[in-house]
């Protein structure tokens, strides 16, 4: 099976739920590392795990895109 997106890093915002979800697990499953990033850590910690478990590779983390300041603790 050829995956796509081997050796890729993808930044997935609201990936715990809806599209970003879908999306996410879509690009781990073709081999994409995926930073899923959104506001419910423990919502993205469960999706990491999902997508660990089915050989994937996942990080969350912590960003609100309406919040200037965390987005710059994201960059940091």
């Amino acid at each position: 099976m050829v995956r796509q997106l081997e050796g890729r890093i993808a930044l997935v915002t609201g990936a715990n739920r809806g599209i970003g979800l879908a999306i996410a697990k879509e690009y781990a499953h073709e081999g994409a590392q995926c930073i899923l990033a959104g506001r419910n850590m423990a919502a993205l910690d469960r999706v990491v795990a999902d997508i660990k478990s089915n050989g994937g590779k996942a990080s969350a983390l912590a960003l609100d895109l309406e919040r200037p300041d965390s987005i710059q603790v994201a960059i940091e």
